[in-house]
């Protein structure tokens, strides 16, 4: 029975839950919701992951700093 609508906005997904059985993913914009849903936010913007420069000694004595970034988009 559904009674009143749910917005999921840009950049996130709703995976909805009714009596804690997947029921659907629900895309952005308006959807109706069954009265005893429950929803769990999934992002699906793209993330960026930064590490602290490191110093690493190199075979001949120099000392490198090195530092990564790791982007992702969850699919």
């Amino acid at each position: 029975m559904y009674l009143k609508k749910i917005t999921v906005q840009p950049g996130v997904q709703l995976v909805e839950y009714v009596r804690g059985t997947y029921t659907r993913v629900l895309e952005p914009g308006r959807h109706q919701r069954p009265r005893q849903a429950i929803y769990v936010p999934v992002t699906t913007r793209e993330q960026i992951a930064t590490v602290v420069p490191q110093e690493v000694p190199t075979a001949d004595g120099l000392s490198v700093r090195v530092s990564a970034s790791i982007r992702w988009v969850p699919a």
